[in-house]
């Protein structure tokens, strides 16, 4: 029997193990993205608490929340950036002259889009990663240089973002 949709009606598949998600509703994968980022902002004040940049991607690695820090290192706010992929979000040189993150032939080798999968997939965080990546930067492209760590916490992945810095190309 196919599960309705609690919130459109639909079909509603890929649901949890015990076949419900989002407090206890059945919801399709439009209506759970819809509600993740919907909810995903009263994240803000928890992640605020932390030290360092902070940010919470969907299992495609979609920013759902980040803390201040974060958009201060991203240098945009989390209203103009939510729903973005890694590359997008983290203005990756390879994804802006592309078709957008992960569609680029360096793509299959971002550490970045990596850790995300691997940690989301498996359950294993990943401590102090370093990850380099051409970025925009000041309308020039830049190598950004950062360390990366990764914790799954529920059905999310949180990133920390630790010693950024850009290095000019020359």
């Amino acid at each position: 029997m196919t599960a309705i949709c609690s919130i459109c009606r639909g079909d509603a598949e890929n649901l949890g193990a015990d076949g419900r998600e989002a407090g206890g509703f059945n919801l399709c994968d439009k209506c759970r993205k819809d509600f993740e980022l919907k909810n995903a902002a009263s994240l803000v004040p928890l992640l605020d608490r932390y030290s360092e940049p902070v940010m919470v991607v969907d299992s495609a690695g979609r920013l759902l929340s980040c803390n201040r820090l974060a958009e201060g290192v991203l240098g945009r706010r989390l209203i103009g950036i939510r729903g973005l992929l890694p590359g997008e979000f983290m203005k990756c040189g390879v994804a802006t002259k592309h078709t957008g993150c992960g569609r680029g032939v360096k793509c299959g080798d971002c550490n970045l889009r990596q850790a995300i999968r691997t940690t989301f997939n498996e359950g294993r965080p990943i401590q102090k990663l370093p990850v380099a990546l051409d970025a925009i930067h000041n309308g020039k492209v830049s190598i950004r240089r950062f360390t990366l760590s990764t914790q799954k916490v529920g059905e999310v992945v949180q990133l920390r973002i630790e010693d950024d810095g850009y290095l000019p190309v020359y």
